[in-house]
């Protein structure tokens, strides 16, 4: 609780259908003691959107603004209500990669307006080391990330048009392919948008970079030299990716004919569908809150592991970046929603015993 605001982030209870259930009543009594402060809240919480979508006469309560930038917050996952976790269809998860197969996540990168800071700053929270690239001419046009000599994470300077369009910094998520033209080919037919036809960037391999049909942009990797990630699921590299969009059925046909993931949902107040590659859970999906102003675009959302939550959304703090969900408890773990200094939005989560086993 901040000032006149108030972050819902879980329940400790189940609730039953509507009108039952002790868990609505002790949402029913926060909200009601909200109203009587004159605060708002920021659901961030799954279970607390579908109360107040039940129960409209709570709705102006909903600070918007501000929920608008919690609108990444994954859905608080649970044994009871029957959804499934990564862990559960993972088992074992693999840290150390020399390549990717197609449809698996296999790299991310960051576009940013200041370069040097946010070098800083990654550095300083997951103990990235940092490389310059250049060009011909001696321009650096981009910096490989890399934790003992592996490679993370990319970051490359946004463009002077992009920076005047009032584009934000963004994480930007790769799937791997074997053939990027294909691909592209592909997308077109599906109803989604290449946004950048596939380019070879010099040996290192051919980049795509799309728009799915609901908004969201997604990037994907035809490895040559570079095979994409060397460090991944391991602190200090990324863990998980998530898609957050309003049309989940479109998103869902869109990725399951183009990638060849199949689609597990589980159902509940608020869907989360796992999307699998023989079998194996590798990337996720779920509907973007009600609430979250119709200007807010799909996103795909990085997670990054660290080895202490809250220790990082601390480090995060102190070198001025912004906490837009604070530190909760998931099944798999514990995870914050964060946005760097310059106002790229990301995840990190302490990965929990089972996930590791």
């Amino acid at each position: 609780m901040t000032e006149d605001r108030y972050v819902f982030t879980h329940t400790e209870v189940e609730d039953g259908h509507e009108g039952e259930g002790l868990g609505s009543l002790l949402v029913k009594e926060a909200l009601d003691d909200v109203r009587a402060r004159g605060g708002q809240i920021v659901p961030v919480c799954p279970f607390v959107t579908a109360y107040i979508e039940r129960h409209q006469e709570y709705a102006d309560l909903v600070d918007k603004e501000l929920t608008a930038r919690t609108a990444w917050c994954p859905p608080v996952q649970s044994e009871a209500t029957g959804q499934t976790t990564r862990a559960d269809a993972e088992g074992t998860m693999k840290t150390d990669f020399d390549s990717y197969e197609p449809g698996r996540p296999c790299w991310v990168d960051v576009m940013t307006t200041d370069v040097d800071a946010s070098k800083q700053f990654y550095g300083q929270l997951f103990g990235w080391d940092a490389e310059d690239q250049f060009d011909d001419q001696g321009n650096r046009v981009y910096v490989m990330f890399s934790k003992a000599g592996r490679s993370t994470a990319g970051m490359a300077e946004m463009a002077p048009q992009q920076r005047a369009s009032g584009m934000p910094p963004v994480w930007s998520t790769y799937i791997a392919t074997d053939d990027a033209d294909k691909t592209a080919s592909r997308v077109s037919e599906l109803g989604g948008t290449v946004i950048m036809p596939p380019m070879d960037v010099m040996s290192a391999g051919r980049m795509l970079v799309t728009q799915d049909p609901t908004g969201a942009f997604i990037s994907f990797w035809q490895a040559g030299e570079h095979k994409g990630a060397a460090l991944a699921n391991a602190p200090g590299s990324f863990g998980w990716n998530e898609l957050q969009t309003r049309d989940t059925a479109a998103a869902e046909q869109f990725y399951t004919d183009l990638i060849g993931w199949t689609a597990s949902t589980s159902e509940g107040d608020m869907p989360y569908t796992e999307f699998q590659l023989d079998g194996e859970s590798v990337a996720a999906m779920m509907p973007m809150p009600p609430m979250v102003p119709a200007e807010v675009p799909g996103l795909w959302l990085t997670y990054f592991v660290v080895e202490d939550c809250d220790a990082s959304v601390a480090t995060i703090e102190f070198a001025g970046g912004s906490v837009m969900a604070p530190p909760m408890d998931v099944p798999v773990g514990r995870f914050a929603a964060v946005s760097d200094p310059l106002g790229a939005v990301f995840a990190v989560i302490a990965l929990s015993g089972e996930a590791l086993e």
